[in-house]
């Protein structure tokens, strides 16, 4: 990785005039000048969010193409133009803020996927020093080494991201069609499913966008504040902001089970989840349940014990199998 400073930038903009740069480099500057004469004002003109949004889409359309041979072929028609815009853009400071991936040709990301089963947890320290704790039945793939100006990681279940902050690399989590950004914080993605993926922010701010195809008609991007979280719906493709309770959505990480006014059907599937058990019933509650409570560190027998004491039914375990019977 390679820290571009006004000088090398302006000498890049040179190389580009002269029809010697990679398709990566192209790219940079290109990208860089279309979104410099939407403004019409400079660099200063942008918030500390496009500065952040115009580096992860430079590194985006770096990603999207290998680095390849330098072109000789002679700079077309109107590039003279370009000349005038390199001036203003080097006395603006542009390019200070920016890194420029390098890689020999030929050479790889090593990736490493950590999945969990059923009734497990993990805790992984990515090299950047970001923790992700992983919950059951979940898969994070992510480099090695993370390369260039943004750390990528994509996610399959549930995760909670405490991210090291790095205000030159902003950290990315790909979960299906959603992708959230940020520079350093805490939150949780939950993304069993496709079709309904949640963002939950515990501190900092984020930004939840859909990379699926957007349309007119829909918020295909959002930011949160801590306390907010954005339920994204893959039919609509349309993603909403509200409140979330803290506790109950994240108490898993801290190895608590958190139950609030939950169902009899969301108890036992969150057990099996949790303990990595199937339940079997050989009858239905005649009642509609009501559960509250919390549980730390603590058998599934004896959860089992405790809630079938006050709602009146009998269990047996078998291995991972649990047979469950109401008393009605």
């Amino acid at each position: 990785m390679q820290r571009m400073t006004k000088h090398e930038f302006q000498e890049l903009l040179d190389r580009y005039f002269n029809g010697i740069v990679s398709e990566q480099e192209k790219q940079l500057v290109e990208n860089f000048y279309k979104k410099l004469q939407k403004t019409g004002e400079g660099w200063n003109s942008f918030s500390d969010e496009e500065k952040n949004d115009l580096r992860i889409e430079i590194y985006n359309s770096i990603q999207k193409k290998k680095l390849a041979p330098a072109k000789s072929d002679k700079p077309k028609t109107g590039k003279w133009m370009w000349r005038v815009a390199a001036s203003v853009i080097v006395a603006l400071g542009i390019g200070v803020a920016y890194h420029l991936q390098v890689r020999s040709p030929g050479s790889e990301l090593k990736y490493i996927t950590k999945s969990t089963s059923k009734g497990q947890k993990a805790t992984i320290l990515l090299n950047d020093g970001s923790v992700v704790r992983l919950n059951s039945l979940s898969s994070i793939k992510y480099p090695g080494t993370f390369p260039g100006t943004l750390r990528e990681v994509e996610l399959r279940g549930e995760a909670f991201f405490d991210v090291k902050k790095d205000t030159d690399r902003p950290f990315s989590v790909t979960s299906h069609d959603i992708q959230t950004t940020v520079l350093g914080t805490s939150f949780n993605v939950h993304a069993y499913d496709s079709s309904s993926v949640s963002v939950a922010l515990v501190t900092g701010k984020v930004k939840v966008r859909s990379i699926a195809e957007a349309s007119a008609f829909n918020t295909s991007e959002v930011y949160l504040s801590p306390g907010e979280s954005a339920l994204y719906d893959g039919k609509s493709g349309d993603i909403k902001i509200g409140p979330f309770d803290k506790k109950e959505l994240i108490a898993w990480k801290d190895g608590i089970i958190y139950l609030s006014d939950a169902s009899y059907e969301r108890v036992f599937d969150q057990l099996a989840s949790w303990y990595g058990v199937e339940f079997q019933f050989a009858n239905e509650p005649a009642e509609k349940w009501e559960v509250s409570g919390e549980f730390k560190d603590m058998s599934l027998e004896l959860v089992l014990n405790t809630i079938g004491y006050s709602k009146g039914f009998e269990f047996q375990v078998r291995d991972d199998i649990v047979t469950v019977k109401f008393e009605n």
